[in-house]
Parts: C-alpha cells; sequence; structure tokens
C-alpha cells in the first residue's frame, strides 16, 4: 500500500474520536446491583397520587401507586416521556460524588429498543440533543419484570454543574406500558478513597488550621489567611483532577493512582492537592503521590492549566512500569491533551496543545530539548501501532506494564513482534504527521471539524 495512504488513512481514528463527534460517554456499570447509590433520589412515588414534582408528556394514565410511578405510551410517533424540572437544588455534579445514575424499571418483554435520558443542568438548561444518552437496547433485560440499571456518567461531558433537569423516555416508537420504582443520582457506597490527614504542610500549617474540600478522588487544602484563594478556586480545582482521572484512568486504562507506590494492597487514599508553595509540580509524600498549584494556577480550566498536567504525573507514579524520567512531562501534556480534546466543548478555547510534531525530529524522543512538547510517538503508535504488532492503547500499556525506567525506544523493541525492526517502526511514527501536505490536512480538518473550527490548530502547522 502506498506510504502516504497507510498514513493519511492512519489519521481518521485521532480525528473521528475527538469532540464534536456524537458518542456514548455513558456505561452500564451494573445491572441489578446489590445496593443503592449514596446521594440523592430524584423519585421513589411512596406516596399513592404524589407524583413528586414529574410530570407526563404524551403520558397516558401516568401516576404514583404503592411506589411506582406507571403510564402508557399509546402512540407510535410521540413518544411518552417524564419530566422532573426544575430541580432548584439539584446534585453537584462537579466532584465526582454524583457520577452514578440508577433507575428500577419494568418494561414490555417484547421491547427491543433503548430507554433515553436527557439531562439540563444550571448552565445548560433545558434539553438538548448533545446533552442525551441511552440504556442501550442490548443492556435492556426482556422478560416484562422489574430490573435496576446502573449507569457511570464521569466521562459525560456536559455532566457538571448543578444537575437542573431531567427526562426519562422509556420506549422509543413504540407503544407499552411502563413502570418504574426510583431513579436515583450518587456514588456506589464505599468506592470514594479515604482522606489522608498527613500531607506536605508548609509550617505552621497543618491539618487542624487549614480549609479543606474533597472530592471523591482527590482533597485540595489551602490556608486560610490566603485572601486571594476562593471556593471558587477549589471547586475548580477539584473538578479539573475529577475529568482527568475519568480520562486517563476509566477512557486510556491508566492503573489508579490512590495507593502506596507499587502496591495493589495498601488502603486506598485521596490525591492532597495543596496550595501554598511557589511552582506547579507534583511528588511522592510517604510514598503517595501529590501536587501543588495555587491560586496563579487556577484562573481558569483552559487548555494550558497546569492541574491535568500535574495530575497526570500523579497517574504516572502509579504505573508500575513507569519509563525513564525523560519521558514524563511530555507524557504528561499528552495526557493533558487527552483531557483537553475530551471536554473539549465545555472548556472555553480548549486548542488540544499537542506541539512540536514536525520540529526537532533529529532529537531522540527523551531529549532535553523538547521532553514537554515531543508527543508524535504517543499520537502515532497510538492509532496505528497496531499495524506493526504494537499492543492497542500502546502508550497506557507501555507506561502500565513491563519494566521500568525504560526510554520509549526500549519500551517500543520489547513489544515488536520477531522480524521487525525498531528503527524502522519509529521512523515511521515519526512521519505520521509531516507526510501530511497542508491541502490533506485541510481536507480532514474540514471534514471533520468544519471550515471555522480551530480546535486543531495546533495539528495543522506547515
Amino acid at each position: 500500500m502506498n506510504p502516504f495512504l497507510r498514513i493519511a488513512t492512519a489519521c481518521l481514528p485521532l480525528l473521528l474520536a475527538t469532540p464534536g463527534t456524537a458518542q456514548q460517554n455513558v456505561t452500564v456499570a451494573a445491572v441489578d446491583p446489590p445496593n443503592r447509590l449514596v446521594g440523592t433520589v430524584l423519585g421513589e412515588w411512596n406516596t399513592s397520587g404524589n407524583l413528586e414534582n414529574w410530570s407526563g408528556t404524551n403520558v397516558t394514565g401516568l401516576a404514583a401507586s404503592g411506589g411506582i410511578l406507571g403510564g402508557a405510551d399509546t402512540s407510535t410517533t410521540a413518544n411518552a416521556s417524564i419530566t422532573l424540572a426544575p430541580l432548584g437544588a439539584g446534585p453537584d455534579l462537579d466532584l465526582g460524588f454524583n457520577d452514578f445514575l440508577q433507575i428500577r424499571l419494568k418494561l414490555p418483554a417484547a421491547y427491543a429498543g433503548d430507554v433515553r435520558i436527557d439531562y439540563g443542568t444550571t448552565t445548560r438548561t433545558g434539553f438538548s440533543s448533545a446533552r442525551r444518552f441511552v440504556i442501550p437496547a442490548a443492556s435492556l433485560i426482556r422478560d416484562g419484570q422489574f430490573h435496576t440499571y446502573r449507569l457511570e456518567l464521569g466521562l459525560e461531558v456536559f455532566w457538571r454543574d448543578f444537575l437542573r433537569e431531567l427526562r426519562i423516555t422509556p420506549l422509543l416508537d413504540t407503544t407499552g406500558s411502563f413502570e418504574i420504582d426510583y431513579i436515583e443520582v450518587g456514588d456506589v457506597p464505599g468506592s470514594a478513597p479515604a482522606l489522608n490527614l498527613n500531607t506536605n504542610f508548609l509550617s505552621p500549617l497543618n491539618a487542624t488550621n487549614t480549609q479543606r474540600l474533597e472530592s471523591k478522588h482527590v482533597c485540595i487544602w489551602w490556608d486560610p489567611n490566603n485572601t486571594s484563594f476562593t471556593l471558587t478556586h477549589a471547586r475548580r480545582g477539584l473538578r479539573m483532577c475529577e475529568e482527568s482521572y475519568q480520562v486517563f484512568c476509566r477512557k486510556l486504562g491508566y492503573n489508579e493512582p490512590f495507593r502506596t507506590f507499587d502496591s495493589t494492597t495498601t488502603e486506598r487514599y485521596k490525591i492532597n492537592f495543596i496550595t501554598w508553595y511557589d511552582g506547579f509540580w507534583a511528588g511522592g509524600w510517604n510514598n503517595r503521590g501529590h501536587m501543588n498549584v495555587g491560586t496563579g494556577g487556577l484562573a481558569d480550566e483552559g487548555w494550558g492549566n497546569p492541574v491535568p498536567h500535574e495530575f497526570a504525573h500523579i497517574v504516572q507514579m502509579g504505573q508500575s512500569g513507569r519509563m525513564a524520567g525523560g519521558h514524563w512531562e511530555s507524557h504528561a501534556n499528552y495526557l493533558r491533551a487527552q483531557r483537553n480534546l475530551h471536554f473539549y466543548d465545555v472548556i472555553a478555547g480548549a486548542i488540544p496543545a499537542i506541539d512540536n510534531l514536525n520540529g526537532n525530529s533529529n532529537y531522540r524522543p527523551d531529549h532535553n530539548r523538547h521532553i514537554y512538547a515531543d508527543q508524535r510517538y504517543y499520537l502515532s503508535l497510538d492509532d496505528y501501532g497496531t499495524g506493526f504488532g504494537l499492543p492497542a492503547n500502546f502508550t497506557a500499556t507501555v507506561w502500565r506494564d513491563g519494566a521500568r525506567d525504560k526510554t520509549l525506544i526500549e519500551k517500543m523493541a520489547a513489544l515488536l513482534p520477531a522480524g521487525k525492526s525498531v528503527k524502522d517502526v519509529a521512523c515511521e511514527a515519526l512521519k505520521y504527521w509531516p507526510m501530511l501536505d497542508f491541502a490533506e490536512k485541510t481536507r480532514i480538518r474540514q471534514q471533520h471539524w468544519g471550515t471555522t473550527s480551530n480546535r486543531l490548530l495546533h495539528f495543522w502547522r506547515q
């Protein structure tokens, strides 16, 4: 096959997976789980006749009785739905404690479609196809009995701020009756790491004279005498960490970083995020990762924010196959770019910031001239490395598995099939972007992003 065509074709998976494309970021975490969520019950209907502020559209006989909300869809052209709106002080979606939705319902045994769920938030009110997900037909049990579905929403792009509206459409393009036992939003009991009070305090600060705010996976600490630090800074920092955790660990498959280094058995603790030292950095403390970013790094949540980068270092520390030190900075920037890409639509001006794809190609990928910038190998081999016999999800694999303190080239050589030259594969990876001429780059950009988009500005440098 023509090398140019091979490389051009290989670009498409990356582009097709970028934000702006319709995607289902919600997964069915469990069917008929043994327990309820810890959080907010949005409907339980324990009092007959009380709809608990839910209303119906195109529903025949909507009623609450015996702890069940029931009704019927009698039209094949106008779907029946139930809506809770507005919620007022709805669940807080920023801190990871409400990343699950659980619903127990009964559907007709013959129903072959999805269950659709729409939502609005305090910053994006009302309903829109951009804020929609489904319980897919393949996950629904078709026996005409009650079943419980637990959905994980941490990667849902607009699931943030506060929940304001929720709409359930049980049956799509068909008729029949439905019953709902309860709907709730919250967290799986016992899944949050514990709070770790032993961290890197700047004297005379300690656990009793500082302020803190916790999310599910992180605790941010600040000095109450620092009048420039606000609760907005704290929430912003935690939200970026929770987004980064979702992308790095759940989407890309890196190991969680909540135990002591190189352990799979010690207690899981939240990452401590401190704010009183100068600079933006991550490091070890009592054999656990922690990070520091002050108010200067919390002014926004844009593409260059240091929080996802520093949280990436925490995740790197949690990988038993972590690579040689020269790779840590460019890889942390690559992970930050993946968070930016996934959450692009809610991050103002979030150009992916994947830099230096063409320049300095005569330097090795861990050279100190561009250890922050050169992400070409990660981009290339994550997308088309399987064509050379490398494992899928190459970058996460080489950080997570195998011997530690090796360079990327050494890791690649250990994973290539017999007879494959690491030099040839490395050269192909470097040619990934430069081989596309400007006209081809523009064509692909316009095909997938529209003529006015600047989202991939850094990808299209001449």
